[in-house]
């Protein structure tokens, strides 16, 4: 399922439980400006935790005016 849905797609890592928020938004924002994507889609855990991947994103997404989508992994490989 990951494999299709990152196909041909740029992959960025990140933790918000591990990193910073702040410093985490200002990267998302740089690569924005630089990259110019067309539309941004957050993958993130199903664990409470990773709900701020979203977040962050979301909120990126909206300040540059692109589609923004949230998929869902679980813990069994299935993504929602």
């Amino acid at each position: 399922h990951f494999q299709k849905l990152a196909s041909g797609k740029v992959i960025l890592l990140l933790c918000p439980k591990f990193e910073n928020h702040t410093d985490i938004e200002a990267k998302l924002h740089a690569i924005m400006t630089r990259c110019k994507p067309h539309s941004l889609t957050a993958l993130r855990m199903e664990v409470p935790c990773c709900r701020g991947t979203a977040l962050l994103s979301s909120r990126v997404a909206g300040q540059f005016g692109i589609p923004f989508q949230e998929k869902l992994l679980f813990k069994n490989g299935n993504l929602a």
